[in-house]
């Protein structure tokens, strides 16, 4: 799958749906695992059984409960978990997002954001407080994030006056946009690791499925690695409005590096850690 679609929230959805086909009969050995520790696992020698009967649970909150708990508190040493959890969860939250009032041309940034906000939820949940309705406690603060970030950066772009694109039009070369990330890195913006995420999914095309099989990190993982480090990128370079759009090689100067970017911005004799092609 490539950016362009990875970029587009319902394309997202189906990037997580495809890794969980790959996934799920690999997790078998794992839920053995958590089920050592957690007794209400064990009656789910794997993980496709597992989110069937989640599934086949809602309602039952007290069995559903139980099992979700199980998974958030393996979660907490092993995002394997949380990745089961949100694949129990897409469909409700396929459902908040449809239901959801939006601007033209959010979409994209309405699934960003509801995704690392679940994410989120799902990895630093307090199960100690909350520890019933777990899967609607789960959607319903993802959705209150989303919509107070989604109307604090709509008021921001309103106050922000009218600038002007990339000093000369058009996409900045790959070389540009290494030594714009090599000057993120050396502020302390970026890591290394981060740069070279934007800089082979953004410029060089690699698709962040392909990047996380590499790596050997669930989709989600990385997906939301790369969303917060361009949010930061995008802060850096003073455009808090700027939004995660569709890109493709060469980079987009108008939609990562931010509006208003002069072509000095790049200056300076510095070589990104990861130079290619």
């Amino acid at each position: 799958m490539s950016d362009a679609k990875d970029a587009f929230g319902l394309d997202v959805v189906v990037a997580l749906e495809r890794e969980w086909e790959s996934l799920a009969p690999r997790l078998t050995d794992r839920l053995h695992r958590w089920s050592q520790r957690e007794p209400s696992l064990a009656a789910f020698p794997t993980a496709p059984l597992l989110l069937r009967s989640l599934r086949r649970l809602r309602g039952n909150h007290e069995a559903e409960d139980a099992i979700l708990a199980a998974l958030l508190r393996q979660t907490r040493a092993d995002p394997l978990a949380g990745r089961v959890v949100l694949q129990a969860i897409l469909p409700g939250l396929k459902n908040l997002a449809g239901r959801l009032l939006f601007e033209a041309g959010e979409r994209d940034e309405l699934w960003a954001l509801l995704l690392a906000n679940v994410w989120d939820q799902i990895r630093r949940y307090p199960l100690e407080r909350r520890p019933r309705r777990i899967a609607a406690n789960l959607l319903q603060e993802a959705l209150g994030t989303t919509v107070r970030t989604l109307e604090h950066e709509r008021r921001e772009r309103q106050r922000l006056p009218a600038r002007p694109l990339a000093d000369t039009p058009g996409e900045l070369a790959g070389a540009d946009v290494e030594v714009l990330l090599a000057r993120t890195v050396e502020a302390g913006v970026l890591s290394r690791e981060e740069a070279r995420l934007i800089l082979d999914s953004r410029v060089y095309g690699d698709s962040v499925a392909a990047l996380a099989r590499a790596a050997r990190l669930p989709y989600i993982s990385l997906y939301m690695r790369r969303h917060r480090a361009e949010r930061r990128l995008a802060l850096f370079l003073g455009d808090p409005g700027v939004k995660n759009g569709p890109k493709k090689p060469p980079l987009s100067s108008a939609r990562v590096v931010g509006v208003g970017l002069s072509g000095s911005a790049g200056g300076g004799a510095v070589t990104h850690p990861k130079q290619r092609r």
